[in-house]
């Protein structure tokens, strides 16, 4: 007994270490992750070591935006804990094929129930049950059985066997040849020999044996029904064949029908089962694909995603049944910030070099402009590592022959390369032998996202100037919040320009209303301004629109109008809704009127600074914040109230009960709390 349990132990620590080594290994491959990792080794923790004591498959569920690890974290954590042979991946967008759900089963079957395994169920988004705003029922769902696997690890599928259709057609014949005087002893045919041979098709020669079933035909036994028969060689099938009369044989093979004809069972009980899968609809950034926005933005929109918000998410997509059998494991991946996309470059490089030294004796570096490069060009947040790794691929692995052949082709004697960019449009490698420079190549290399982030210093970036200074300008003096960063020539096709602001608060207040429509409207406003009003452009389309939904938004839905009642269109007949607008939109009308005259105002007032931070925009792709504050500091005319308090509501609460205290005496009475006087 303390010997088997010396071994058990043993044995448990050997996986905890196996387990922690893994977690090390995982943080030096993987970056930005740290913390998912950790989640990751806790939650697999249990099933590693003790997955005897599972009875159920072990669910975990990863969801984020694509490209950020999620399948190559597991697979690479599945390799260091030896389980790669034991690892099924099923891509659930694919509905045919070798990684589809259905031909992946058999393989999965051939494994021991009391061995664990590992189940990749990746794509998990397509496996929707639900679809619309009205959460429809998907028709023809073929993933349904996938919800057997998650609940209870035993899945129930119905397989038709080849050759079963010929299989019961022949039994069926052999009913009728027996029944129109064919006589069977032993499992051979002894009467109406010629008339057997004849509807069987087979040959037949007066005086051989006539076996009533074809030995050519045992291996259908053993393949439909021989677990179920016990039945494991062609010897028991011929055995068995040859002791049986026609009938008895005939009671045999459509038992053998019938066990083929049921629904096979495949059971996992001791899986571990990863959900992987990508919900759009938690990631509220997912639809940007800008490659201007700052990844660390992402990363910490990212960051505020909660599980009952993913719980939210799956709805659209999902069953609350289904959603309730993915449990509460669920690992939200954050978007990946600038250091970790930094990271990927740096080990990209690593590897490089590292092949290189191995192959050629040759060391090889980047400078920082390569790696800023390699970002400013790679980098779409919302898209994770895939871009930058194809940009790595072009820039820098496409160009390794290059310099081989000049070695080769000059004849040169070298030790290192090293890589910089002299400007944004020229990529230098250097050649060295002991640190001394032996030789220089250039190249031309072309970038279509820094091209297109070029100054073009002409009309359309001298209007977006002036548009979105607009918008800063109003941002700064009347909501008190210098943005982000402000861009006047941008990669996005969609996008001329734009502001970025972080918001001070998680809700919206009546006060911010028309200060927060003047801002939406004051790019347009700006134009007008500057330009005059016979030549605004059609650029604000989409704060004219942006303006009046949110003004009309929270007047009918919010009650920030005169009565806090919900207001909705007669046409949509909703009966819990008050349906007479006419007045509340009224209200609305004279409410952008009063934010334009705001917005305009503020912008005459302030048309130094107007011009000073167009004048600016209208040289340069972008101002950051930094640059934006100096500059609003040094010319607005407004007080500046950046440093307002961001408690206004807690302190204004305790502020009233103060002042309530001073009055009259407070008395408070919670039923839950014990009264101590009375040692209750």
């Amino acid at each position: 007994m303390n010997k088997q349990f010396d071994l058990l132990r043993k044995d448990f620590v050997a996986r905890v270490e196996t387990l922690e080594n893994a977690k090390s290994t995982l943080k030096k491959e993987f970056f930005g992750i740290d913390k998912i990792i950790d989640e990751l080794i806790d939650h697999v923790r249990s099933w590693y070591t003790l997955h005897d004591f599972q009875e159920r498959p072990l669910v975990l569920n990863l969801w984020g935006l694509t490209g950020v690890g999620k399948t190559s974290v597991v697979l690479r954590l599945m390799e260091l804990l030896n389980y790669d042979d034991k690892t099924f991946r099923i891509d659930l967008g694919e509905k045919s094929g070798n990684n589809a759900l259905r031909n992946t089963l058999d393989d999965l079957g051939e494994l021991s129930d009391e061995n664990p395994m590992v189940i990749i169920l990746d794509e998990f988004q397509h496996a929707r049950s639900l679809k619309g705003h009205f959460r429809e029922e998907v028709e023809d769902d073929k993933s349904r059985m996938i919800w057997e696997l998650i609940d209870s690890g035993r899945v129930q599928y119905f397989d038709w066997n080849r050759g079963l259709w010929s299989f019961e057609e022949a039994i069926k014949k052999m009913d009728v040849l027996l029944r129109h005087g064919v006589v069977v002893k032993n499992g051979r045919v002894i009467a109406g020999q010629e008339l057997f041979a004849k509807e069987m098709q087979v040959q037949y020669t007066e005086g051989e044996e006539l076996f009533f079933f074809d030995e050519d035909n045992y291996h259908k036994i053993l393949e439909y029904a021989g677990r179920a028969l016990k039945l494991d060689l062609n010897f028991d099938v011929q055995q068995k064949m040859l002791s049986m009369d026609g009938f008895q044989t005939l009671d045999f093979l459509f038992k053998v029908l019938r066990i083929a004809k049921r629904p096979k069972v495949r059971n996992f009980t001791k899986a571990l089962i990863f959900i992987l899968g990508n919900i759009d609809e938690a990631y509220s950034m997912s639809s940007n694909y800008s490659a201007d926005i700052s990844a660390d933005e992402f990363h910490e929109q990212s960051l505020k995603i909660t599980l009952p918000a993913m719980k939210k998410a799956l709805r659209s997509r999902f069953r609350d049944e289904q959603i309730a059998r993915l449990g509460n494991r669920h690992i939200i991946y954050p978007a990946l910030n600038q250091k970790a996309y930094y990271g990927i470059i740096d080990k990209q490089i690593e590897q490089l070099n590292n092949k290189l030294y191995a192959d050629y004796g040759l060391h090889f570096s980047i400078d920082a402009s390569v790696r800023d490069i390699l970002y400013k060009e790679g980098v779409f947040p919302t898209q994770g590592a895939r871009p930058l790794m194809t940009t790595i691929q072009s820039v820098i692995h496409n160009r390794i022959s290059v310099y081989l052949n000049v070695i080769l082709a000059k004849g040169l004697s070298v030790d290192s390369l090293q890589l910089n960019f002299e400007d944004v449009s020229e990529l230098v490698c250097r050649f060295y032998k002991n640190q001394e420079l032996v030789y220089t190549h250039t190249d031309k290399i072309m970038l279509s996202l820094e091209n297109l982030r070029k100054p073009k210093q002409d009309e359309y970036q001298s209007v977006t100037a002036v548009h979105e200074s607009g918008h800063a300008v109003l941002s700064a003096i009347l909501l008190h919040n210098i943005p982000e960063v402000v861009y006047s020539v941008t990669s996005d096709t969609d996008s001329a320009g734009f502001v970025y602001s972080k918001p001070k608060n998680s809700f919206f207040s009546k006060r911010e209303l028309l200060p927060y429509a003047a801002m939406l409207l004051g790019g347009q406003l700006a134009e007008e301004l500057i330009f005059g009003s016979e030549y605004i452009t059609s650029g604000g389309q989409s704060d004219v629109m942006r303006a009046t939904e949110l003004i009309l938004s929270l007047l009918k839905n919010s009650g920030f109008g005169d009565d806090l009642i919900y207001y909705s269109e007669s046409s949509i007949k909703k009966e819990h809704a008050y349906h007479r607008i006419d007045e509340i939109e009224e209200l609305a009308l004279r409410l952008v009127r009063e934010a334009k005259t705001l917005a305009l105002e503020t912008l005459q007032k302030e048309r130094t600074l107007l011009l000073e931070l167009a004048l600016m925009l209208s040289k340069k792709a972008k101002l950051e914040k930094s640059e934006l504050e100096q500059i609003v500091k040094q010319f607005a005319v407004s007080p500046l109230k950046f440093h307002e308090t961001p408690n206004y509501y807690r302190e204004k609460l305790q502020q009233e009960y103060e002042n309530l205290g001073k009055t009259s005496e407070i008395k408070v009475n919670y039923p839950m709390i014990m009264n101590k006087e009375r040692g209750e």
